[in-house]
Order: structure tokens, then C-alpha cells, then sequence
């Protein structure tokens, strides 16, 4: 594979082992995030996003990482699928790192940081509980 990502129209794409990561823009100053291991991405399921104009994007692909900038936010994806959000600032709004399960105190292969904040994804009987400061978010 020559690269993990391509530009279709104002959408970049990632992938990679049957992963398919589209990040678009989704309004002014926002991007949606969707992502799927089916064959195809639900195209035309915009779920309870409501409709939003054009916008114009800034997409940068750089051999192992690509982003998208739409306004005043900015997303990085590298070849691991791993991404950051950044602000006009360069100040990191969200990111991941991804770290060894093995490892004694790492309940999880992902910690999640939150405006430089850690937070940790704790999965337990299926279901993904994700925790950023005083707000606390269960699926």
C-alpha cells in the first residue's frame, strides 16, 4: 500500500486492515468523525446530525500522518489511526495515546487526553465508559 490515506472532495479517509476512517467537515469550525470495519461506510445515515452547509478544508497529506483543518480546528490521524484535535492556538483540545495493556496499572491499551487532562476508557461487559473531568459520558 502506497498510503494509508487519500482526499475525496473535503473528506479525508484512512484505510487500513478492512478500517475505514472518514473525517469531514460538519459545519463552520467542526469536523465528524465516522468510522466502520464494514465493507462500505454508511453513505447517506446522517443519524440525528442535522444538515449543514459546505465549507472549505485544508487537507495535508504527509506520508505516515494526514490532517484536516476546517477553521479553527485541526485534526491529525496517523497511520495507526490514532488522532488529535487542535485549536487555532495549536493547544490540544483531545488526543490519544496508546500504551501496553500488559504493562501493571494500564487497564487499557488507550488513554484518552482531554484537554491535556488524562482520562482513561475502562471496558467492562461490553460496554465503554469514558470519563473527562467532572463530566463523565456511558454508552
Amino acid at each position: 500500500m502506497d498510503s494509508f490515506f487519500r482526499i475525496e472532495g473535503n473528506r479525508l479517509i484512512r484505510e487500513y486492515d478492512g478500517e475505514k476512517t472518514w473525517i469531514e467537515p460538519w459545519g463552520e469550525n467542526s469536523l465528524r468523525f465516522r468510522c466502520t470495519k464494514e465493507s462500505e461506510m454508511p453513505e447517506n445515515r446522517d443519524w440525528a446530525l442535522l444538515e449543514q452547509a459546505s465549507c472549505k478544508v485544508d487537507i495535508k497529506l504527509n506520508g505516515k500522518q494526514a490532517t484536516i483543518t476546517n477553521g479553527k480546528i485541526t485534526c491529525c490521524i496517523n497511520e495507526h489511526g490514532v488522532v488529535k484535535y487542535i485549536n487555532e492556538k495549536n493547544q490540544i483540545l483531545f488526543s490519544e495515546r496508546w500504551q501496553d495493556r500488559n504493562v501493571k496499572g494500564n487497564p487499557s491499551a488507550l488513554l484518552i487526553l482531554w484537554n491535556g487532562s488524562a482520562s482513561r476508557t475502562i471496558f467492562k461487559s461490553k460496554r465503554l465508559r469514558i470519563r473527562a473531568g467532572a463530566a463523565e459520558f456511558s454508552g
